[in-house]
C-alpha cells in the first residue's frame, strides 16, 4: 500500500473495495493475505469459497467467508458464495481485506530509471502504478545473477554468493516484492535484454551488474534498469579485498538499497542479520559448496549420474571444511543435511542406500538444531527427510513408521511458522495434507508456497495440485483458473492438457466432444514412449465421459469398452477404475 497526504492507495484497498459486496448482510469476507495473518489469532471459523473475479483487479483473489457462530470455532469449510443483491440494495455489509495475489494452477484422483514525475519529485504514485500494472510496478524487483567477468572464472562462487546474499536481504523489506532465488537463476548467463526478462518475471525494477579483478582485490558494478524500457538509471560501483568479501557484501546491500531509495522515494528497511558468519573463509566454502551442488543438479539434469554424485561429494567437502572454519554456523551443517536429503531422494529405487543417506542427514539436521533450535530451514529439512521416510517404506519399525508423517507435519508447519517465506515448506506441507488426506489444507498450503516463490522448483506439480484439490472439491472456477495457468507457463506438460479434458468431462465446461478428441490427440503427442500406451487409454475413458454428459451414451459406452487395456499396459487395473467411476455417474451401477 501507499500512504499519501493522509489518504490510503494501492491493491489492498482495491481489493477490500471489491470484497466488500460479496459479503452476507452483516457478514465478513477476507482475502487470503487477511486469512494468513489472522487464521491462528482470532476465534472464528472460516470457509474456502474459492477464487474470486473482482472488477479492475487483473488477477482473480482467493476469498474466505468469516464464520462467526459460537460451535464454527476453528472451523475450515469449503463452500460457494453466495452472490449477494447489488451494493445499493444491501441493509448492511461488512469486508475486511488486504491481498496477497495468488498464482495458481494444478486431480487428486491422480498424482495427484526513468521517473515517475509527481510534484517534482520521482514518487512513486498510486494512480500511476495502477496504470503501470504488474509488470510496470518498480516495488517489483528482479535481482539478476552477478556475472563473472574475470575471465578466469575464479570469482563466480562469489558473484553467486553476493546475488543470492542479496536477494534475501532484499526480500525481508515489507515494501518490496523480490524474485526469488528461482526466479533469477532461470535468466543466469542469460542474453536476453533486461526488458525481455522483465517482462517474463512481472517486474518494474531489474538489477544486474558484474563482479571483476580490480589489482589486487575485487569490484562490484550494479546496475538499477527500469523494466518496461530496460532503461538504466542508476549505477554502482564500489570495491574490496577479497579478505573483506563480508565487507563487499554489505556494501552491495547498502549501495542497491540507497538506489533502490532515491528510485523509490521510499525509505528501505533491512532486518538485521541473525545468526550469520563473520569469518570468510567460512562464507567463501559456503559459496563454492552451494555452486557445486548447483553444477551436480545441471549435471542430473543432463543424464550423468556420475557426475552429478562426485559433485554433490565436493558440495560437502567444502561445506564440512566451512564447518571446521566456524563451528558456531549452522549454515553449512544444515547445508550438509540437504545433500543427503537429496542424494536419499535420487537413490530411492535403493532403500539401503536411500536409508543410509536420510541417517547422514537427520545427523546433519539434529546438529544444526543444536546450534539453533529455531532454524526453520533445520526443521523443514528434518520435516522432508521424515516423508521421504514414510513415503519411500525405509522405516522398518511399524511403531515408528506410524508416526512419520505426523513427526513431518509437525516440522514443516514449526518451520513455515518461524519462516512464512519457506516456499518448499510450504509444498511439501501440501504433499503431507494431500496424503492424510486433507484436500482443503493441501489447496490452502500449495496457494502459500506459490504465493511465497511462484517459480519455486515444484511449480508444476504444485499447479497440479491446485488444480486437483479443487477439481475433486467441486471448486470449479478454481480449478479452470489453476489448469490454465498451468498450460500457459508449462505448455510442453500432457498433465495441463489433462485437466482440460477432465474439466470437459465435468460440470465446470460445456461437454465439446470435438474439443476432446483434440485434447486426446495433444496428449498422446507430448507423452514420454514409456507412458504414452496407458496415459492415452485413460485419456480415452475419460473422452468416454465426456461423450456420456454430452448425451452420446452409445458412443461413451463403446469408448469405454475399448479402452480397458490388458495386464500387460495396465498391471494395477486403473482404467478398470476410471471406467466405474464415470459409469456410477450416469447411474450404471450394474455395469
Amino acid at each position: 500500500m501507499v500512504f499519501q497526504d493522509g489518504d490510503i492507495y494501492g491493491d489492498g484497498v482495491n481489493v477490500a473495495a471489491r470484497i466488500e459486496p460479496l459479503a452476507d448482510p452483516g457478514g465478513i469476507c477476507i482475502s487470503q493475505g487477511v486469512f494468513n495473518a489472522v487464521r491462528k489469532k482470532v476465534e472464528v471459523g472460516f470457509e474456502d469459497v474459492g477464487l474470486q473475479s473482482l472488477k479492475n483487479i487483473s488477477e482473480p483473489v482467493q476469498v474466505y467467508r468469516v464464520l462467526l457462530a459460537p460451535d464454527a470455532v476453528g472451523k475450515l469449510t469449503t463452500g460457494r458464495l453466495r452472490r449477494p443483491a447489488p451494493v445499493w440494495r444491501q441493509p448492511a455489509y461488512i469486508a475486511a481485506a488486504t491481498v496477497i495475489v495468488v498464482l495458481g494452477g494444478g486431480l487428486a484422483l491422480r498424482d495427484a530509471i526513468v521517473g515517475l514525475p509527481s510534484e517534482g519529485s520521482r514518487r512513486v504514485g498510486a494512480a500511476a502504478l495502477e496504470q503501470a500494472g504488474e509488470v510496470g510496478d518498480p516495488r517489483r524487483i528482479a535481482i539478476l545473477y552477478l556475472e563473472d567477468e574475470s575471465g578466469e572464472g575464479d570469482l563466480g562462487y562469489v558473484a553467486d554468493g553476493l546475488t543470492e546474499g542479496l536477494i534475501d536481504k532484499l526480500s525481508t523489506v515489507s515494501a518490496l516484492q523480490v524474485v526469488s532465488r528461482n526466479g533469477s537463476l532461470q535468466f543466469k548467463d542469460s542474453d536476453l535484454p533486461r526488458d525481455s526478462i522483465a517482462r517474463a518475471l512481472k517486474v518494474g525494477t531489474v538489477v544486474s551488474g558484474s563482479v571483476d579483478h580490480d589489482g589486487d582485490g575485487i569490484r562490484v558494478d550494479v546496475v538499477l534498469s527500469e523494466g518496461l524500457s530496460g532503461t538504466e538509471f542508476r549505477r554502482g560501483s564500489f570495491e574490496g579485498s577479497q579478505e573483506e568479501i563480508l565487507d563487499l557484501q554489505s556494501s552491495l546491500v547498502t549501495e542497491v538499497s540507497e538506489l533502490l531509495r532515491v528510485w523509490l522515494n521510499q525509505e528501505i528497511q533491512l532486518r538485521q542479520s541473525v545468526g550469520e558468519t563473520e569469518n570468510v573463509a567460512a562464507w567463501a566454502l559456503v559459496q563454492r559448496g552451494e555452486r557445486e551442488r548447483k553444477e551436480g543438479e545441471a549435471l542430473l539434469r543432463q543424464g550423468e549420474m556420475d557426475g552429478q554424485i562426485a559433485a554433490f561429494h565436493r558440495a560437502d567437502s567444502l561445506l564440512a571444511e566451512a564447518e571446521t572454519m566456524d563451528p558456531g554456523w549452522p549454515r553449512p551443517v544444515v547445508m550438509r543435511a540437504q545433500v543427503a536429503l537429496r542424494s536419499a531422494q535420487l537413490t530411492a529405487a535403493n532403500p539401503r542406500e536411500a536409508t543410509r543417506w536420510v541417517e547422514t542427514g537427520f545427523h546433519h539436521v539434529e546438529r544444526a538444531l543444536t546450534l539453533d533450535p529455531r532454524n526453520a530451514e533445520a526443521l523443514e529439512t528434518r520435516g522432508i527427510l521424515s516423508y521421504v521416510m514414510w513415503v519411500e517404506s525405509l522405516e522398518t519399525d511399524p511403531s515408528v513408521a506410524a508416526g512419520l508423517l505426523a513427526r513431518a507435519e509437525e516440522d514443516l508447519e514449526a518451520a513455515a511458522d518461524l519462516e512464512p517465506t519457506l516456499a518448499n515448506a510450504w509444498n511439501i506441507l501440501s504433499v503431507v495434507h494431500s496424503q492424510k488426506p486433507d484436500l482443503i489444507e493441501a489447496k490452502i498450503s500449495a496457494r502459500r508456497a506459490l504465493e511465497e516463490d511462484a517459480f519455486l522448483q515444484g511449480a508444476q506439480s504444485i499447479l497440479w495440485r491446485l488444480y486437483a484439490t479443487s477439481y475433486d472439491l467441486e471448486q470449479f472456477p478454481d480449478a479452470v483458473q489453476y489448469c490454465d495457468e498451468g498450460k500457459r507457463r508449462f505448455p510442453d506438460n500432457p498433465r495441463f492438457t489433462e485437466c482440460e479434458l477432465w474439466l470437459l468431462a465435468s460440470r465446470a465446461l460445456e461437454p465439446d466432444v470435438d474439443k476432446a478428441w483434440e485434447l486426446l490427440e495433444q496428449m498422446y503427442a507430448m507423452e514420454s514412449p514409456e507412458t504414452r500406451e496407458l496415459r492415452y487409454l485413460m485419456g480415452r475413458m475419460v473422452v468416454g465421459g465426456v461423450l456420456a454428459r454430452a448425451n452420446m451414451m452409445d458412443s461413451a459406452d463403446a469408448v469405454w469398452v475399448g479402452s480397458r487395456g490388458n495386464p500387460e499396459v495396465d498391471p494395477a487395473l486403473e482404467l478398470l477404475g476410471f471406467e466405474a467411476v464415470f459409469r456410477l455417474q450416469v447411474g450404471q451401477e450394474d455395469e
